[in-house]
């Protein structure tokens, strides 16, 4: 489906100050590879706060005629030096929608690169579900809080962008990258077992239908506590 070729063109871009220190900005874009047809219509609103909190409401419209999808989140990457990753979700180890039996939901920590899991041949992982906040910080506590609005999302912190992964066919070939690539999901799709069994079974899938879901992004430091957006 050449979903890994996505290309973006905004269709239209909105601004506006709704009350004193908030911002909002209402962005429709269409993600379609070049010459295809099948692709996904996007309208994320952006509500951006005085303290520096920015509120994201996606909606994402995927083609009825595309096939089970990989996933469906936002990316983003965060500079080197936020290397200790903490989350309330399942864990410690990675897992999956068909993968998540075994890890219990609790508060963990990680540094990024206790995240990353070395297959032989690269691919998908370090996955967490059932994630109701994330946070990267540096040494002195500061760093970024992701909270799921809501509901919960999947989260995966690496030093590799999903392109890095699908490039190299063996573990020598990856080339670790200094900034940290965060994924802030509203669903992955289960794993299956294709290699040596049957497909992911029809539940675990993302299937492509209309979604909605929020994500807040906070600045913290050790003390701070991320408030309510739109309490001001």
């Amino acid at each position: 489906a050449e979903i890994d070729r996505l290309e973006r063109t905004a269709r239209a871009v909105k601004l506006s100050q709704p009350r004193p220190h908030v911002v909002r900005m209402e962005v429709a874009e269409r993600l379609c590879a070049a010459g295809r047809e099948d692709g996904f219509d996007c309208r994320l609103v952006y509500s951006i706060f005085g303290s520096g909190e920015v509120l994201i409401d996606a909606s994402i419209r995927p083609s009825p005629k595309l096939p089970p999808l990989p996933r469906i989140g936002l990316t983003m990457q965060v500079p080197a030096g936020f290397e200790r990753f903490s989350w309330l979700g399942r864990g410690p180890h990675e897992n999956y929608r068909d993968r998540n039996v075994g890890a219990a939901v609790g508060r963990y920590e990680a540094d990024v690169d206790e995240l990353y899991v070395p297959y032989i041949y690269p691919q998908e992982n370090g996955n967490r579900t059932d994630v109701r906040w994330a946070a990267l910080r540096d040494p002195c506590g500061r760093g970024l809080l992701a909270v799921a609005v809501g509901g919960m999302m999947e989260v995966s912190a690496l030093h590799y962008t999903a392109a890095d992964l699908t490039a190299a066919r063996h573990t020598n070939e990856l080339v670790r990258r200094d900034e940290i690539t965060l994924n802030l999901d509203w669903r992955q799709s289960g794993l299956g077992g294709h290699s040596c069994g049957p497909p992911t079974l029809e539940k675990y899938l993302v299937p492509p239908r209309p979604v909605r879901f929020s994500v807040r992004l906070c600045p913290t430091d050790k003390d701070s506590r991320c408030s309510r957006p739109g309490a001001r």
